[in-house]
């Protein structure tokens, strides 16, 4: 940015621009330089908001360079000034990725009308981590093409499968075709406790929407129902952070179900071993 376009911005806008540029030094430090530059340009600004903000700078300046996490905390504090907050999207930690998976897991989450962006990207995101093949998007669950949803799952739509069907009931049938278990994250009287619950690989693992769960009519189609126990006082759990746990849970059953198949060794085996 020159310093002819930077003047033109209103004081939101520079100071705005001022908290952009030290978050993106958090993790890129070829953008200090710029950041520098415009701090240096508001040095003799006599707005009170930006004198605020070039003091700010200045008072945390000695402690920036080694620190990622000082260069988030002021982009914080900038943006502050102007009376603004940044969306969950942008709390995101950065990625780092392997060129390719250690294990691909024929397991599929299905996101019934999950409302949120936010969350639907978060369980894209945690689904591919953990090494599952797919994601079924249905009902009014927005689809990868929202920006939202793409920030959030960082890329990791690019990675696995994304399906997309219209009701819930369309994306059972499919995948009961193709030979899957279909579960449900749900809790009724009827449902399993995660930890003693022992599901197949080849899963497609329903999560319903944020407030109202999954309908009956849905449940009635299922192969298992499975619930997390809590403990405390609230009953629920965020629906991206309830995913997170039961893939995590499910994906080690399966790692160490393969570990023991890889280590087992048939009659036949030992006899060809033993002679």
């Amino acid at each position: 940015m020159q310093r002819e376009g930077f003047n033109k911005l209103s004081v939101s806008q520079k100071v705005r621009k001022l908290s952009t540029l030290a978050r993106e030094s958090a993790r890129n430090p070829t953008k200090q330089q710029l950041f520098w530059e415009c701090t240096g340009w508001i040095a003799t600004d006599p707005h009170p908001r930006l004198r605020k903000a070039f003091l700010l700078i200045e008072k945390t300046k000695p402690d920036l360079l080694p620190s990622p996490h000082l260069w988030f905390h002021l982009s914080y504090e900038l943006l502050a000034l102007n009376n603004e907050t940044r969306s969950e999207e942008d709390f995101l930690s950065p990625v780092f990725d392997r060129e390719d998976p250690l294990y691909r897991w024929e397991s599929v989450v299905i996101l019934a009308d999950i409302r949120s962006p936010f969350n639907v990207g978060s369980i894209i995101r945690t689904a591919e981590a953990f090494g599952w093949s797919e994601a079924c998007l249905c009902g009014i669950t927005p689809s990868v093409s929202n920006p939202r949803v793409a920030k959030t799952a960082m890329g990791t739509h690019e990675w696995i499968i994304i399906r997309e069907f219209e009701t819930v009931p369309q994306a059972i049938a499919y995948y009961k075709n193709h030979g899957y278990t279909i579960a449900a994250l749900e809790v009724i009287p009827q449902s399993t406790p995660l930890w003693d619950t022992t599901l197949p690989e080849k899963t497609a693992l329903i999560m319903g929407n944020e407030e109202f769960g999954i309908p009956e009519e849905t449940l009635a189609l299922v192969d298992q129902i499975v619930y997390i126990p809590l403990y405390g006082r609230k009953l629920s759990l965020n629906v991206a952070n309830a995913f997170a746990i039961t893939t995590a849970v499910l994906t080690r059953q399966w790692s160490l179900q393969r570990e023991k198949t890889k280590t087992q060794k048939t009659p036949h085996q030992t006899l060809e071993n033993d002679s």
